[in-house]
């Protein structure tokens, strides 16, 4: 008989190791740059379960948002390649970049773009200025971290890459 942990409780465990370690081995050689600057005392909304501000519904978020003022500098997190760079509906202006080590990022709502489909970059460029474009109540950056096409705690990730620690 398995009493060790139930298998709702095993699940964490997996997923941590899974979409956090196994990450971080692959990347622990370079940091990552946060989005914008003091990332950690901008946070307006969580990843998860919210009352949406717009349409009032209770849903998952599956990102992070950071309250800036519109113009604000956006940064690469990490090296990648720009995957797409327009509107999106719900997103407004968004960037989304397949970094190297396999996991995507996707910042929303900017004002404006500065870096198209194809291009390379890398972490700390300057790729876009914060906005209030799409779904929005005011001027933030939405910030996605997509592993394995999972989409993460972003501030799990960057509080561990950002600082180089595990």
């Amino acid at each position: 008989m398995y009493t060790l942990l139930s298998k709702k409780n095993r699940i964490l465990p997996v997923c941590f190791i899974f979409f956090i370690v196994f990450p971080y081995q692959r990347l622990k050689s370079q940091k990552m740059i946060p989005p914008v600057e003091s990332y950690h005392k901008t946070v307006s909304s969580h990843y998860g379960y919210r009352k949406h501000p717009v349409d009032g519904v209770f849903k998952k978020h599956h990102g992070v948002d950071f309250s800036v003022p519109q113009g604000t500098a956006v940064f690469s997190t990490y090296y990648g390649i720009v995957l797409s760079s327009m509107y999106e509906r719900g997103y407004g202006n968004t960037i989304l970049i397949d970094n190297e080590g396999g996991f995507r990022t996707r910042y929303g709502h900017l004002m404006t773009l500065f870096v198209g489909k194809g291009e390379l970059v890398k972490p700390g460029q300057l790729i876009g200025l914060s906005g209030n474009t799409g779904h929005s109540t005011g001027p933030h950056l939405h910030y996605e971290i997509i592993i394995e096409g999972k989409k993460i705690n972003p501030l799990l990730f960057l509080n561990i890459m950002c600082n180089n620690s595990l």
